[in-house]
């Protein structure tokens, strides 16, 4: 259903700006592991299916563990994500439309950081 309710926002996307690939957050192994599944797969797949793009979980990577971001304050947030993510190596982004998922949105700073 989130999937579904996306397409119609996506379609809303003024074609200049039109993704070519859509990217999930990456989330940190010992995260999935606890969790079981990654949410962000359980929309973005079907999501990029619908919209015919490829979609590309595994371009972005954390290069360090983060802490759980419900204990930090705004300013530590920003702190915490700056330099975290990196492209896959031998991969090229190069004028791309990236259309970037996440689960939550609090403060961007995981938005700006990627």
């Amino acid at each position: 259903m989130f999937a579904k309710r996306l397409v119609e926002a996506a379609r809303r996307i003024p074609s200049a700006f039109a993704p070519d690939l859509i990217v999930p957050m990456p989330l940190q192994r010992t995260r999935q592991k606890e969790r079981g599944f990654n949410e962000v797969d359980l929309f973005g797949r079907p999501l990029a299916r619908k919209l015919g793009l490829p979609y590309r979980p595994v371009l972005l990577n954390s290069n360090r563990a983060r802490p759980e971001k419900h204990l930090l304050h705004f300013e530590e947030r920003w702190e915490a994500v700056r330099g975290a993510f990196v492209i896959r190596e031998g991969d090229r982004v190069d004028n791309l439309q990236i259309l970037l998922l996440d689960d939550v949105m609090t403060s961007g700073a995981t938005l700006d950081a990627l």
